[in-house]
């Protein structure tokens, strides 16, 4: 395991899910000797209605979480992400075991944790696993950074009740595909900041804003066209940011 892990929703067929996953491997994966993909999933004692557990379940989550990473190691394996989704949870790893052995971890941690833990294992010598089911999209990726801004902003004490102005920001090496970004913006309501003009081989930036609610819903309503408008022109969307409204006591 690594220390940079993310985490982030998205949705997997009728249902929302919570993915968090081991993004600090994701260089050296490939070259691990691990060869099978175990799964462990243990269902939820009292889901919520959308299938996700309540507060009450996060300490005994938790700990059935570090006692199953340590028994991957033991196996000498890694562990690599988790799945939240319709009522259960679901945990992967890569190891050099047998499905024996896997069903055994399973045994004892129904044992240890009261939860019936069910084993899965399957021959992933390409770690299709991790990159298929815990590794997010690009559109995943872009949630993730909306959600590190809000929760900057939540850390400084916003309650993220008051729309306020977002300052957005995009590059080009292509000054037409700038042109045809900005008239888009234009069209889409956006205010534009400021235009800057490339020096040499400079990138072409623009910068431009509109007023909404820093909360996910409202903001990646945007991101997701703007990401997806930017990309099809030639640039790169580079994110967001605003002011810290806080509540004044």
């Amino acid at each position: 395991m690594s220390d940079h892990w993310e985490f982030f929703p998205c949705q997997m067929g009728e249902n929302r899910a919570f993915i968090f996953y081991d993004h600090g491997i994701r260089n050296r994966i490939n070259q691990l000797d691990l060869p099978v993909s175990a799964r462990i999933s243990v269902p939820f004692r009292s889901p919520r209605e959308d299938g996700l557990p309540t507060d009450e379940e996060y300490d005994a989550l938790t700990a059935l979480e570090d006692e199953l990473a340590q028994e991957f190691v033991k196996l000498g394996g890694v562990y690599v992400g988790r799945v939240s989704v319709d009522g259960g949870r679901y945990f992967y790893a890569y190891v050099d075991a047998n499905a024996a052995q896997i069903d055994a971890l399973a045994a004892k941690l129904t044992v240890t944790t009261g939860y019936p833990a069910k084993a899965t294992v399957s021959d992933d010598p390409e770690k299709s696993t991790y990159w298929n089911t815990l590794y997010p999209t690009k559109d995943d990726w872009r949630l993730i950074q909306d959600l590190k801004v809000i929760e900057k902003l939540q850390e400084e004490g916003d309650p993220l009740e008051t729309a306020r102005k977002v300052d957005h920001l995009a590059y080009f090496d292509d000054a037409r595909g700038a042109d045809k970004f900005k008239a888009w913006l234009e069209d889409e309501g956006f205010d534009i900041d400021w235009v800057s003009k490339p020096e040499d081989d400079d990138l072409m930036g623009i910068s431009f804003s509109h007023a909404c609610r820093p909360v996910l819903g409202d903001v990646t309503h945007h991101t997701h066209k703007l990401f997806n408008k930017a990309e099809e022109l030639g640039g790169h969307y580079n994110g967001w940011g605003t002011t810290v409204e806080a509540v004044s006591n």
